[in-house]
């Protein structure tokens, strides 16, 4: 929903921009944008021998270097600016538009809220077992890198991969965040990576009876990168931020306690820039 939003405020801004345009410098639409596109390493998964299951964040305030001034681009609240990134896995998530001035954007810094001694943790790892860890960040910003040139009357999509690896590197005093590297700028995101989308309904009454479980997976590797569950017997889903290669998916459908079916579709093709639609199974009527 967010992302129709900022869709069809650009227009308006844009179409408004081309009535009444002036010979200034002029503005441009921005979009800021988190996903992750890749697993990380098995070293986060075996810092002190357990897994880490969530990686929390919480944004206060994305700003910009532009035409050598420093612009604030977002101000988010604590609750919108509270992320588990883990969540982010092959899902791109909008955190915020707004208008800048066109011209040469050569830095951008990600403000974190900073933990409170004997208090609140805003940054923290979650492990297996419960246990909760703070995450430090030096001067409580990343800092990727980004250089670029915001033509006037532009809609422009910031898109920054989270490498979790940077997010938890253990030293002797924790597990601290590496700002330049934790965040990677896309810069054709749109074009190299693509989504799946799909939808299943069973029919009235079956959704109590059945379970179906849905999973995807890239042809060579033995672990699904993206799994989903039958929810009041309706299953939709959209994966995104997906490298283009081969894919297959696979559902089981298990009729209460009684049997397990499972069927497949692939290998099929994903290409950068493109959305593919599969469908398992038949419609209710």
């Amino acid at each position: 929903m967010k992302l129709k939003l900022f869709v069809l405020a650009l227009f308006a801004l844009l179409f408004t921009g081309c009535l009444g345009s002036s010979g200034g410098p002029g503005t441009a639409e921005l979009g800021v944008y988190l996903t992750q596109t890749a697993f990380p390493s098995l070293s986060l998964q075996a810092l002190g021998a357990e897994e880490i299951r969530e990686v929390w964040v919480s944004m206060a305030k994305v700003t910009a270097r532009i035409n050598g001034q420093w612009v604030t681009l977002l101000e988010l609240p604590a609750d919108a600016g509270e992320i588990n990134l883990k969540e982010l896995l092959f899902r791109a998530q909008l955190l915020g538009a707004t208008s800048i001035p066109a011209g040469k954007l050569s830095e951008i810094r990600f403000e974190l809220r900073e933990n409170q001694a004997g208090g609140h943790l805003y940054n923290y790892l979650v492990f297996a077992d419960g246990r909760i860890e703070p995450l430090k960040l030096p001067s409580r910003e990343l800092k990727p890198e980004l250089n670029l040139v915001i033509a006037r009357d532009s809609a422009v999509e910031l898109v920054f991969d989270v490498n979790l690896d940077y997010f938890a590197e253990r030293g002797s005093g924790g597990y601290t965040v590496n700002p330049r590297k934790a965040l990677r700028f896309l810069d054709s995101y749109w074009q190299e990576f693509a989504s799946l989308s799909a939808t299943i309904e069973l029919p009235p009454g079956l959704g109590e009876i059945l379970t179906v479980e849905l999973k995807l997976l890239r042809v060579g590797d033995q672990h699904p990168i993206w799994s989903a569950e039958l929810q009041d017997g309706v299953l939709s889903f959209q994966v995104t931020s997906l490298p283009a290669g081969e894919y297959t998916l696979e559902a089981a459908v298990k009729l209460a306690d009684l049997a397990t079916l499972t069927f497949s579709s692939g290998p099929f093709h994903l290409e950068g820039g493109t959305n593919k639609q599969i469908v398992l199974g038949s419609r209710g009527k």
